[in-house]
C-alpha cells in the first residue's frame, strides 16, 4: 500500500492483489441498482447523493474490504469499518460534484473509492488539501484504474473528474469509521 502524505493527512492508494475480486459482479449489482430499480442513496435530485446508487453486499465485497482493512491496519496500527456502500457510473463527458462528508448526519472517517470498470486514462479521483490557505495547487490528482482503490479522509473535498473516454466507467465508493 502507498502512503501518499498531504501536509497532515495521508491518501492510501493500492492495486488489489492476491485476491481475486468479482468486479464483473460487482457492476452488475451497480447496473442493476441504477437503471432497473434506481435505489438511490437520497432520493432528491438537488442532492449530492442522488447520483450515488446503493450496492448490496456481497462475497466481492467482503472480499475487497478485507484486503482494504487488512493493508491499512498493517500500515496504521487502526481499524477500519464499512459504514455505507454506493456506487457511481459516469456516462462519456460526465463528472462527478465537488464533495465531502463532514456535515453527513453521520460522518464517516474516510472513503475509500475502487475502480470496478474504469477505462485505462479516462478519468482522474481529484482530492483538495488544507482549505484554510487559499492556493489552487492543493490537490492532488490520482489516476483511476481498474482494480485500484484510494481511501483518503471523508472531510477532504473530492470529486471524479470528467470521463474522456468511450465506454461507462464505474467505481464503488465506501465510507469508513474507524474502530
Amino acid at each position: 500500500m502507498k502512503k501518499i502524505l498531504l501536509r497532515d493527512e495521508s491518501v492510501y492508494t493500492d492495486t488489489v492483489k492476491h485476491v481475486k475480486i468479482d468486479r464483473a459482479f460487482l457492476k452488475e449489482d451497480l447496473l442493476f441498482s441504477s437503471l432497473i430499480t434506481h435505489d438511490r442513496m437520497d432520493p432528491r435530485s438537488l442532492r449530492p447523493g442522488y447520483h450515488d446508487f446503493k450496492i448490496k453486499g456481497s462475497q466481492a465485497l467482503t472480499w475487497l474490504m478485507d484486503y482494504v482493512r487488512d493493508h491499512f491496519r498493517i500500515e496504521t496500527k487502526r481499524t477500519l469499518m464499512t459504514q455505507s456502500v454506493w456506487g457511481n457510473l459516469l456516462l462519456p463527458r460526465e463528472h462527478t460534484i465537488k464533495r465531502n462528508h463532514a456535515l453527513d448526519k453521520d460522518p464517516p472517517d474516510y472513503i475509500m473509492l475502487y475502480g470496478i470498470d474504469v477505462e485505462k486514462g479516462s478519468s482522474d479521483l481529484i482530492i483538495e488539501y488544507d482549505r484554510e490557505v487559499n492556493y489552487k495547487n492543493n490537490l492532488i490528482r490520482l489516476p483511476l484504474n481498474d482494480n485500484v482503490f484510494h481511501l483518503f479522509p471523508a472531510h477532504l473535498n473530492y470529486y471524479i473528474s470528467m470521463n474522456k473516454g468511450n465506454q461507462i466507467n464505474c467505481f464503488l465508493t465506501v465510507g469508513c469509521e474507524l474502530g
